[in-house]
């Protein structure tokens, strides 16, 4: 099979499966079904096929690549930088985003109408429409402020509404 790319999309995809390579290492290593070995030769590839293209994100592990040694193709440190810091904004993005999730859900929790508590039962625990929009408030909340208006309350009454769930 062929695929034909510029190089500016090849260099696009080498990023993007560098970020997935991440991922489903950090996500599954140690499960049964993951098979680095297959992701590896898959990285092995799109690197040896980035250095044939005159792809600048790759390089030979000691720059002593000739026909005699075929050196390792290794990604450059500015590839590495650049997965680095789209895992970093992801996992960045992720946290801001469950934080909002999290406290939205409680939110909603607490207020519950008897309506909704019997609409939670009958679909299985799904939680409220206006949940989004307690979501999105936190989320604006956060762009704005940041945690500076966050703040722990000692007296707050917990729910627990896991005989409701």
């Amino acid at each position: 099979m062929n695929i034909e790319l510029t190089k500016d999309q090849f260099r696009e995809l080498l990023l993007l499966a560098s970020v997935g390579n991440h991922v489903r290492r950090g996500a599954l290593a140690g499960e049964e079904l993951y098979i680095p070995e297959r992701d590896e030769a898959l990285m092995t590839a799109l690197y040896e096929m980035a250095y044939e293209a005159g792809i600048g994100e790759v390089e030979t592990d000691g720059n002593n690549r000739t026909e005699e040694n075929s050196g390792a193709i290794v990604p450059t440190q500015k590839l590495e930088d650049a997965v680095h810091t789209l895992l970093e904004d992801f996992a960045d993005e992720r946290f801001w985003h469950e934080l909002s999730l999290l406290l939205a859900q409680r939110d909603i929790e607490r207020t519950l109408t008897p309506d909704e508590q019997l609409g939670m039962e009958l679909s299985g625990g799904i939680l409220p429409e206006r949940l989004y929009e307690v979501c999105e408030r936190y989320s604006m909340e956060f762009e704005t402020f940041g945690i500076d208006r966050l703040e722990i309350n000692e007296n707050a009454q917990v729910s627990d509404l896991r005989d409701v769930l």
